[in-house]
Formats: C-alpha cells, structure tokens, sequence
C-alpha cells in the first residue's frame, strides 16, 4: 500500500530563529516566508514495516527528519533536526532556494530500515508567501526472499539461507525460511555497480552442502525485488543432483492506494504556562487556567479525564467536551470547566478551541497533592494526541524539575529542581532519591545557583539502565513533584576479548581472516583485506593469552612491508571498529565506528608490545611525528572515540604520504569524549592499562564510538618498523 505522510505545520510565526544548534545563521531578516508542507511517500505495505502504526511511523520520521534549505550560492541557510523544529512560517531573503530533506534510517543494508530523501526548487521575491511542497519517497533498494515448498523434495530447510551482498560494499544481510521483513539496501552516489549477489546455501536430504549463487544487476533505487527460489528437476534424472529456479518480481515501489495522515491534534497552555510542565500553587490559591487546541483536521472528540471529578461531586470521571449532554454541561459549567470558543474552517479543515478551568474551579484544591488531568483529542483521520495536565498543589516551597538528559550517565546524574516560593523558602535544600523498585531514600545536599532559584546536586554510584525518582526538599519539607529519569547502559563491546575470528564473514570486504563476534556478524575488523591481496595477514589471534585470562586467544598486530621486491607498501598491524570497506590500488578504504550510545569513563586492556627499528619515513613535512626519525624506534597506539556523528567516519589512506588522504581528525567537533595511549617502548610481560576518557562536552548523546589499535601509530603514512609487534587482550569499558 502506498503511503502518503503529509505534516500541515501549525499556525505559528517564527521569524529569524533557527532550529539547529550546530549552526550559526546570519542575514536572519528576510523579504518574504516560505511555509512547508512536506509529504512522505512509503513505498511500504503497514505489515512489512513489523507493523508500525501510523502515529508511531509519523513519530519515527518527526524525529529522524533533517530539513535543509540552500541558497543560490549552495549555501546551508538553514538546517532544522526533526520536523517539530521547523516553524510554521521561514523568514527568507528574496533569492532562488533548494528545499532538501531526508528523514527514516540511513544504512547499507537493513531489515525493515526504510530512508526517504526529496528536494525542490523555490524562489523567494519580495513580499511573498510562498508555499512549498515536497514529497520524499523512498530511496532504497528493497529485497524480499521466499523459499518455496518445492524445495522440500531435495533440502533440509531449516539449514536453508540466502545471503543477499551488495558488490560494491559487500554489506549483507541474511534470509531464512523464518525470515519474513524486507531487505533496505542503499548504494553510495559514486558508486556506479549497483548489482545483488544472492548466494542460496542449504544442506541436502543426504547431508550434503548445496551452494547456488546469482546477481541482481544493476539494481535500481525505489524499486522491490520479490525473489523467490525453486527447487527444478535435474534436466537428466538418472544423474541425479539439483536444480535451483530463481525467479524474480521486479516493481518500482508506487501503487495506487494512499492514506493521508495530518499533523496530530495540538495542545498547548500558549503563553502563559508550558503544558508539559506542573503548575504549581498554594492551597485554595489556583487562578484561571486555559488549554488551546488546535487540529489540520476536524475535531472527532476532546475527552478529559480525572478522578478530581468524581470527589467534586460528578458522577463519571471522563467527559468529552466536544459533544457534551446537556446535563453534563451545566453540571461541569457550575463547577467552573467548559469547552469555548471551538471553531471548525471548511476550508482548510483545521478546528480550533479553548479549554477553560476558572478562577472558581482552580480555587477547589484545598489539600496538597499533585492532580492530574488526561487530555485526549482526536480528529476525524483517528489521529489522537494524549497530554496530562498536572496542577501540583503544596505548601512546600520547592520542586523537582526533569533532568537534563544529557547529564545522565550509566552511574552518575545531576538532579534539578527549583524553589517555587521564595518568599517562605528557607534552607537548607536537599534533594532525596532512591530506584523506582527500592526500598530507601538517599539524601544528598542541593547547590543553589546564581539566579536564587535553581537547585541541582551530583549524586553518584547508580546502578546502569535503572529508573530512579527524586524529589526536592526544603528544611526537611519534601515538595510534591516526583521526578523519574533512566540511568545510561554500561555496554561492552562485542568479542572484545578477541576470542573469534572467521573467513567469510557475511558483511567483510574479502574472505580474508578478520575478527568477527560470537554470532558470526562484523564488528571488529583489520586490514588483512588489503594485505591478503598480497598473501600476508598483519593481524591475526594468539594463543598467547594474558595472565587470569579467561579465553583462549589474544591478537597480535605484525607491521610488515606488503609487496615483491621494491614494490609494495609498508602496512601497519592493526584493527578497529567498524569495516575495511575497499582496496584502492594498494591503499585502503576504512569505515570506523558502530552505533553506540554509552559514556564510558575510561577504557582498559592487556597489551605487549616489541616495537621495530624505522627503515624509512614517509611521513610530510609538517605533520607531528614526535621526532620519528629513521633509526628510531617505532610508536604503537590506542585510541577511543565517541562522538555524534551520523554515520561511520571515512578513512583514506590515499596520498596520505603527500598529504592528501583522509585521515582521523582529532579536533572533529563531532567528538564527545576520546582517550589516547601510545606504546613508546618495549614492554615484555603482559601488563594492563587504565585510560581516561576526556569529555569535550557533558551534554551531549554519542551516537557512534570508534576504537583504533595500531602496531605503528603512523602506519596511515606507510611508516613504521618493520616486525613492530603489538599484542592485545581483553579491551573493556569502564564506566564510573
């Protein structure tokens, strides 16, 4: 089924502001507004999606979504990250614009992944109001493998697979009979050979191994592939054997059917107060409180929801204030709450209204306690948008306030609060917390800042992926609010102790000997990929182990020229996380980084490490080398990174040595934290490392980490000892 996702923007003016903080804008005036209407056309049925419900599709892409517009000199102009930072109105000097978005998830190859992408042209003349749509469709390459039960006459399905491999990358994934999601494959722009190898391997009924393979060629973008494989009698039976029928369904993803969903109803305390927030007051001291809500559809229902209704002396807890009995209208319009101002446009089918608590309604609440109010609305496509309304009233005279994220580790956080009278507040503050499933308060003393309100305490020594709640006290009185925030995981990295190592790994640039994980995937990997093509492997596992070890292998890193004669490279002992992706001549292709999320405070390891003697430098002139010198010993290193970026970094060791090439970048302002160690000298017995991470920023997410190990610290520059020789064992995390 074909999709349409549309976002009508709400009627808002933001003039001059930018959503992103990664970048500054000037010229911020403008001559005319552009108001975006942006559409998402899936090319996916709900139920190949592991069915993914509208509102949570629409969650999806909201959040994932990156606006940009250019201008005429291909200028960045403007960039907003999720769509509920794009204004209703972009203030715009008169010039010629590109309207460039991308939204879902961008990756090689996926199950269930899918990555949109759309541009359009626009001009912006004086006076204008312009308005831009776009449609983003689909831009991957979809696969979908079904085995059919003819093959039943001649394998053992349940050892039946396809692993489909793109040829450029060689990034794959793995069908089985028990596999029902579609494949998302994308190919890099420069990459001109966009072919799918499919290699069906299964076991025979005699217990013998079956290997078939096939090529998808030339594979196009927004295109589904429906592949289905057949078992076909040999073409001679008396020779017995197998025949396998590869029959495919090509179709470029568009159908006929579509399904239009709007932005989710709005509720918003406008100026006046922030819905997501409490609102806090005294007893019997409550004033006029108004909801607005705005739909891009017509309003179906608008329900309220409390308990408080029933102690005020109702009869039903919930009310739907839009088709309200008469009964239930003059019996909530004595207590003080009523349903105003509602207005539906035909026209463009937006409704609007405003839900009134009165003077006389928030005046009730007598007792301290926290009461909470569940707004639901709903409009005529189904979409619904729920939002507690909580009124908090205490004589206290401090609160908790949410945390900010970012200062929350797997161990460690930063409590907020706030002092909410300070006519009465007195001190000393202190916050109290405990885990949601504990059983004792801690207590820890709170720092008042600089502007007499705000309060905040570090604590310390928590427990990864816990929830915790806190509250906020003032001289032994606890303030209503309770807070609850999720401490960080404390992840380690697969085969870390580099226990497993493979050919043939499904995902790796060769069938070179590379590390993999426990379940046989890519997470680790070497550049035996490059040298292999010279039949030399600089990295690969050791049973030399380190003392207390629990397994059995370690790896040691050779540097070792790779070549015939004079012609060849020198090539560092190495590995990292991420992917060798290519062998360019005899340079290499690196993609470093895996998905990850924690913030380790240091990272440890065994190592050994015999350096060799430099024969030759290759190194530019004005790079750093710590005064490597030929005849000097040789550098091995270890370095951790965890950082923001939005996909592996690319390393190129092409010209490198004339300073070219793409090479790490220390000062990338992507970096969150790093932590660094290099091997200066010869270290016999194993010995373990503790390195601290130090953190460039505390509040940011990392969304990637990289981890690079090295025999020689400037192989990228093809220099180093030749025989340098590093041994590793039992990398982790720490995290404090």
């Amino acid at each position: 089924m074909r999709k349409i996702y549309t976002y009508i923007l709400p009627a808002l003016l933001l003039i001059g502001a930018c959503a992103s903080e990664k970048r500054e804008f000037k010229n911020e005036g403008g001559d005319g507004v552009a108001t975006l209407n942006l559409k998402f056309d899936d090319a996916v049925d709900t139920d190949s999606r592991a069915i993914i419900s509208d509102d949570s599709l629409l969650t999806e892409l909201n959040s994932s979504a990156k606006v940009r517009i250019y201008n005429s000199d291909e200028k960045l102009v403007r960039l907003y990250e999720g769509m509920d930072k794009v204004p209703a109105q972009i203030s715009l000097m008169a010039d010629a614009y590109m309207l460039s978005v991308t939204a879902g998830t961008l990756t090689h190859a996926g199950f269930n992944k899918p990555y949109y992408t759309g541009s359009i042209p626009f001009i912006i003349e004086k006076g204008d109001i312009k308005s831009v749509t776009l449609t983003c469709k689909v831009a991957n390459t979809l696969l979908s493998v079904a085995f059919d039960s003819s093959l039943e006459r001649f394998f053992d399905l349940a050892t039946a697979k396809v692993l489909a491999t793109t040829e450029d990358t060689q990034y794959g994934l793995t069908y089985t009979t028990e596999t029902t999601d579609k494949g998302y494959f994308m190919f890099d722009d420069d990459n001109t050979t966009r072919n799918i190898t499919l290699k069906f391997t299964a076991k025979t009924l005699t217990n013998e191994n079956f290997e078939y393979s096939y090529s998808i060629a030339n594979a196009k973008a927004t295109t589904e592939y429906g592949v289905t494989i057949k078992y076909s009698e040999p073409v001679k039976p008396e020779e017995g054997g197998a025949g396998i029928d590869i029959e495919i369904n090509e179709q470029v993803v568009n159908k006929d059917n579509s399904l239009q969903i709007v932005e989710r109803p709005r509720l918003s305390g406008g100026e006046a107060f922030d819905i997501t927030m409490p609102i806090y007051f005294e007893p019997n001291s409550g004033s006029r409180t108004v909801v607005w809500l705005t739909t891009a559809s017509q309003l179906k229902s608008f329900t309220v929801t409390s308990n408080v209704f029933t102690a005020m002396g109702l009869s039903a807890t919930s009310y739907d204030m839009h088709k309200l009995s008469d009964e239930d209208k003059s019996a909530l319009d004595a207590l003080g709450l009523s349903f105003d101002d509602y207005r539906y446009n035909a026209t463009n089918g937006q409704s609007s209204g405003k839900l009134v608590f009165t003077d006389e309604f928030m005046q009730w609440f007598d007792t301290d306690g926290e009461y909470i109010f569940t707004l639901a609305a709903s409009d005529n496509v189904n979409n619904l948008t729920e939002q507690n309304l909580n009124f908090v009233v205490s004589s206290a005279t401090v609160a908790a306030l949410d945390v900010d994220m970012g200062t929350v580790y797997s161990n460690r956080a930063v409590l907020k609060g706030e002092i909410v009278d300070e006519d009465r507040a007195t001190g000393p503050y202190t916050f109290k917390y405990k885990p949601i499933n504990g059983d004792e308060w801690s207590t820890v003393s709170a720092t008042l800042g600089t502007d007499g309100v705000t309060l905040t305490a570090s604590i310390s020594n928590l427990s990864p992926l816990t929830a915790y709640h806190f509250r906020a006290v003032d001289n032994g009185i606890e303030g209503m609010v309770t807070k609850v925030f999720t401490t960080e995981d404390a992840i380690q990295l697969p085969n870390s102790g580099f226990e497993y190592w493979a050919e043939n790994v499904p995902g790796a640039n060769s069938n070179a000997l590379t590390l993999t994980s426990e379940n046989g995937s890519l997470y680790w990997d070497c550049g035996n990929h490059g040298s292999n093509t010279m039949s030399k492997l600089v990295t690969n596992p050791d049973s030399d182990v380190r003392p207390g070890s629990t397994g059995s292998k370690s790896s040691k890193m050779v540097s070792q020229f790779v070549g015939i004669g004079t012609i060849g490279k020198f090539a560092a002992g190495n590995m990292f996380v991420g992917r060798y992706a290519a062998t360019d001549g005899t340079d290499g292709v690196l993609e470093w980084g895996r998905p990850f999320e924690c913030r380790p405070s240091a990272f440890n390891f065994w190592f050994k490490y015999a350096p060799g003697v430099l024969e030759k430098n290759s190194i530019p002139s004005g790079v750093n080398v710590d005064n490597l010198a030929v005849g000097s010993t040789d550098i091995g290193q270890i370095y951790v990174a965890i950082g923001d970026w939005e996909s592996p970094v690319t390393i190129k060791t092409k010209n490198s040595t004339n300073g070219g090439g793409q090479l790490f970048n220390f000062d990338d302002p992507h970096i969150i934290a790093i932590g660094k160690y290099e091997m200066k000298s010869a270290v016999s017995s194993w010995t373990n490392i503790n390195v601290p991470m130090e953190y460039r920023s505390s509040d940011r997410k990392p969304t990637y980490i990289i981890v690079t190990i090295s025999a020689s610290k400037y192989g990228d520059y093809f220099t180093g000892g030749e025989g340098s020789t590093l041994y590793m064992d039992d990398f982790s995390l720490i995290y404090e």
